[in-house]
């Protein structure tokens, strides 16, 4: 692409539109660049300016019916235009709430641009998140005004710090309401989780909120609804296989549902100080109840950063945690109470949480072998702690060897391998980009390593390799935007703007133009451009609607619109599972070539 001005790039297209230029201007939009990619999308996006492309896109599609444009041709031009416009609705569902962080904290992205990019975002809650992130790094009196506007969307509490205290309350007072509801009876702790910070001002909040913690949970409607997830289907081998199972999801039902009262009375605690030993007491009463051994650990997790310079209540905490019956859960609970405790119970609690992990010799037993070290690294002077977290790489060299998801327990170690150059570089070592895992987890594993990082320059540069080197878009953009605090501003801003590209699907993951060029070949005249149209309208718009359109290029008759239908959502911790009549998610096929968004 020819080197053009900041005036030239803005108005190019408009001048090649009202000149009667539409061939021209067709072809402007889909010249690709020495990379392969569509040439005009990348040059207009890097330069901050995906609004402009937009309207780019739609002075073409306003001219496809100029002289010389034959009903065959009309029909590419629009379905490519249709599909283009489609597609780019694409990246910001992709664009994690991180990665727009680090753009508009690092000045790559305007206030103006993200705005742009939260209004091509049709999910309401999805919006309210994006709006809330924008607000944080906006200045005032912008920051404001967004954060009232996402007030309109379905706001959670992401935006309570951002608003003025009348509206704060009024926002917390909704919350309140919404989690009272039958339900979401199981996410009351979470919603009084995060609540807690804002309670603590206003008598009639903090009424609502203990009135939300101590409401009943009907035990029946949840137990009924255990049995629903494990049975109706015809599936058992017999009678007493299909009792063991319902009694199994009976169990872990009830377990949660002590674990939500125990959870409730825990997130109270951290919203009222002067009822906070109370509170604990009673939420340590409730988790030693708790049978299911995974939901008993969980409470003592929330329990432990609230047990400092308690340690009567930490030492009743650690008598629970030993009464766990399984060895590696009870080591991650004993684990994770140690910083709390103090002389000889922390040693007998350290020595107690190893002896339980010394056996480990399964994946997921070595898993949790490394997260009970990584909880008892800061315990440990630095010899020892050394000593240990180099064997606890050792460990996740294994998980990796055994084909398991190692970066999860990489990530739990990465905090605790700061100031130790060696083991930093044995870590990236142990990254691999392309998992067949999810290369998400190595992208996370990524950012967690960062900030350790930042003071070797080359170790720096080696994960920026491994993080250019993960093939899935999504997961290489998070992997940059989480080593982005420590790379210098050179290597930042480029590499921050190629994965704002790499995240369009403009030249990057469905069929687009090449695609769509394919239906001339099929159609059977310009009447059949106005039913497909009527078939993709039906969908919501974004990447459904983009790869039924690539999918059109490859089917002269895609039959008949089906009803749009959400996916199977999944209920608390297990797989909600209904029975073969329910309505599943439409599979729309995908065009068997997918190509770039970048010519016929």
């Amino acid at each position: 692409m020819w080197p053009l001005s900041g005036y030239e790039r803005r108005s190019l297209a408009f001048h090649l539109a009202e000149s009667g230029r539409g061939t021209e201007l067709h072809h402007l939009l889909v010249m690709e660049d020495a990379d392969g990619d569509n040439a005009w999308f990348r040059l207009r996006t890097t330069r901050d300016d995906l609004e402009g492309y937009l309207d780019d896109v739609q002075q073409a599609r306003r001219r496809i019916e100029g002289p010389g444009v034959g009903p065959t041709q009309r029909m590419t031009l629009e379905l490519r235009y249709r599909l283009t416009l489609a597609s780019v609705g694409t990246p910001a569902a992709n664009l994690s709430l991180t990665l727009l962080g680090r753009l508009l904290e690092y000045g790559v992205w305007t206030t103006a641009a993200a705005l742009g990019h939260a209004n091509r975002i049709t999910g309401e809650r999805q919006r309210a998140t994006t709006l809330a992130t924008i607000a944080r790094h906006a200045p005032e009196p912008d920051r404001q005004r967004i954060a009232h506007s996402a007030l309109a969307t379905d706001p959670g509490p992401e935006l309570l710090p951002l608003l003025p205290p009348a509206d704060r309350d009024a926002l917390v007072a909704q919350l309140l309401h919404r989690a009272g509801a039958a339900d979401h009876v199981l996410d009351r702790a979470a919603v009084l989780t995060d609540l807690a910070p804002y309670l603590g001002t206003n008598p009639g909040l903090r009424a609502a909120a203990e009135r939300l913690a101590f409401a009943g949970i009907d035990e029946d409607l949840l137990l009924a609804a255990a049995r629903e997830d494990y049975s109706g289907y015809g599936e058992w081998v017999d009678h007493d296989s299909e009792a063991a199972h319902l009694h199994h999801a009976e169990q872990s039902a009830r377990a949660e549902i002590a674990h939500t009262r125990a959870a409730c009375r825990i997130a109270l605690a951290r919203a009222l100080p002067q009822r906070r030993s109370e509170l604990l007491d009673a939420a340590l009463a409730v988790t030693a109840g708790i049978e299911a051994e995974f939901y008993r650990g969980s409470a003592l997790t929330s329990l432990t950063p609230l047990l400092r310079d308690r340690p009567g209540l930490a030492r009743r905490a650690l008598t629970i945690a030993y009464a766990i019956p399984f060895a590696l859960e009870r080591a991650e609970a004993t684990a994770r109470l140690v910083p709390n405790l103090h002389g000889r119970t922390r040693r007998q609690a350290q020595d107690r949480a190893l002896a339980d992990i010394r056996n480990a010799a399964d994946a997921t037993a070595m898993i949790s072998a490394v997260q009970v070290i990584a909880s008892l690294a800061p315990t440990w002077p630095p010899g020892p702690r050394r000593a240990k977290l180099n064997d606890a790489l050792e460990l996740v060299g294994l998980v990796r060897a055994e084909g398991r998801n190692h970066h999860m327990a990489l990530s739990a170690l990465a905090p605790h391998l700061a100031g130790y150059r060696d083991l930093l570089d044995r870590a990236l070592s142990l990254l691999e980009p392309h998992s067949a895992l999810g290369q998400s987890w190595c992208a996370a594993a990524i950012g967690d390593l960062a900030p350790a990082l930042g003071a070797h320059p080359d170790l720096v540069g080696r994960a920026i390799g491994i993080a250019r080197s993960i093939p899935e878009a999504a997961a290489r953009a998070d992997a940059v935007a989480g080593l982005s605090p420590v790379l210098s501003p050179a290597d930042r801003v480029p590499l921050l703007q190629q994965a704002v590209a790499d995240l369009s699907v403009i030249g990057d993951d469905l069929a687009c133009s090449r695609a769509v060029a394919g239906l001339a070949a099929v159609a059977a005249g310009p009447g059949q451009l106005d039913r497909m149209v009527q078939l993709t309208d039906e969908l919501p718009a974004g990447a459904e609607r983009a790869r039924v359109l690539s999918a059109l290029a490859h089917n002269a008759d895609p039959g008949p619109a089906r009803p749009w239908s959400p996916r199977p959502s999944k209920r608390r911790a297990v797989t909600r599972r209904r029975s073969r009549s329910r309505t599943a998610s439409p599979s729309w096929p995908r065009a068997s070539n997918p190509a770039r968004c970048v010519g016929p």
